[in-house]
């Protein structure tokens, strides 16, 4: 009998402990998902609040400014700039204009003169937008910018500038050298406003220059040693970033799932389901989160712009352990492929290991090298060697070219 009423109690007892465990278990996930709310309220407030501060940071920089080349003509730029970009901007033509610059490029490069007659005819279709953008370069005041820029279209017109004044260079090398002056005043402008398209422009140009160069009438290369300086000090890599993540935090507060739908980035929507229990499951939660550590990655890289090669390589390398060990895999995908494989945190000292060989190809003295000390020349004849010492931050004596990925950044100049 004992055995038999002592049954239930036993049951009773395991029903007891097992309600507890029940009830501490749904007490716990209860907390949690109050927890993560609150730490989601708080995120979500942090990037609000971070988003309105770097849109207030990010006007455009002296929108009244003097042009690179002539005197300044009335006007804003922006409007001028618009009429330029606009036939360019319409996606279902790109692929078509995208052809045309390809045609002209490989004349450019190759000066087949079976090419040639085809490539002449496409430049004088390009006239009016080229003439559009010129204008606006020549305008007294750039107070846009515009509501979008198809990022596209500036690569394919600046791309077009650049190789209109590689044609024009030899027969008139004062037209060929406004005409990069001009795009550099484009590029500028751009970037003032923080869209990226304007850092391309400005390598368009610099390169287009660097093709020019000997083309380039004595009487002005001091000219343009000045007008590079200028550009120089204008680009902004600070000013870039708080465009750039203005752009990304106004996206993630308007359309959260971007964080999650993660295909909208750089993956998958699968690869971002392995993070989302982590967030309890709320796009709010995985994009505010997003937004922290890129803001925080991003800022590492500005900090680093005036430190020397050496110890910014230093600090890079550290940045990538921490992105790839990110516990917020959506954050260590986009970290991984923006400031690691496209390497944007070297384009800003590329640019301007470009623009100080440029200078001092026009006359300038002493000037830094971004990868190393100093910029450094070699004269063997009738041919004058200048070089950044890249990247890699080894000299390799002068030994690479202009195009990426060489080991030293090289201008050869023939007198």
């Amino acid at each position: 009998m004992g055995s038999v009423s002592s049954s239930p109690e036993r049951r009773n007892r395991a029903l007891r402990i097992l309600g507890g465990l029940i009830s501490a278990l749904l007490l716990f996930i209860g907390a949690s998902w109050i927890w993560l709310r609150l730490v989601e309220g708080r995120k979500w407030t942090e990037m609000e609040r971070r988003v309105a501060e770097l849109s207030a940071e990010a006007l455009p920089a002296n929108p009244d400014r003097r042009p690179l080349a002539g005197e300044p003509v009335p006007g804003d730029a922006w409007r001028d700039y618009e009429e330029a970009l606009d036939p360019l901007s319409i996606d279902t033509q790109q692929g078509y204009w995208r052809d045309l610059v390809k045609k002209v490029d490989d004349y450019v490069r190759t000066r087949d003169e079976t090419l040639k007659a085809e490539a002449l005819t496409i430049l004088k279709d390009f006239s009016s937008a080229m003439e559009a953008l010129r204008r606006g370069a020549r305008r007294a005041s750039a107070r846009g910018p515009l509501p979008s820029v198809d990022s596209t279209a500036v690569s394919l017109l600046s791309d077009m500038l650049r190789n209109q004044a590689c044609v024009v260079a030899a027969a008139t090398p004062d037209e060929a050298t406004d005409l990069l002056l001009d795009l550099l005043q484009f590029g500028v402008d751009l970037d003032s406003a923080g869209i990226s398209g304007g850092r391309d422009a400005c390598t368009q140009a610099v390169n287009g220059l660097s093709k020019i160069l000997t083309t380039i009438p004595p009487v002005r290369r001091a000219e343009v040693e000045r007008a590079l300086h200028r550009v120089e000090k204008s680009l902004s890599p600070a000013r870039k970033y708080r465009c750039e993540m203005r752009y990304i935090g106004r996206e993630l507060l308007q359309k959260p799932l971007k964080a999650t739908v993660f295909s909208v980035f750089v993956g998958t929507s699968r690869e971002a389901a392995k993070s989302d229990w982590k967030y309890g499951f709320s796009s709010r939660h995985v994009a505010a989160d997003l937004f922290a550590w890129l803001d925080r990655w991003m800022s590492q890289v500005v900090a680093w712009e005036d430190l020397p090669y050496a110890e910014a390589k230093a600090r890079a390398d550290d940045q990538e352990k921490e992105i790839k060990a990110c516990p917020n895999r959506m954050a260590a995908t986009v970290g991984g492929w923006g400031l690691l494989e496209t390497s944007w945190k070297w384009n800003s000292r590329d640019l301007a290991a470009r623009i100080h060989i440029l200078r001092t190809a026009c006359g300038a003295e002493g000037l830094k090298d971004p990868y190393g000390d100093f910029i450094k020349s070699v004269r063997r004849g009738d041919e004058l060697r200048i070089w950044s010492v890249g990247p890699d931050g080894k000299d390799d004596g002068g030994q690479g070219g202009w195009s990426p990925g060489s080991s030293d950044i090289v201008l050869e100049v023939r007198r």
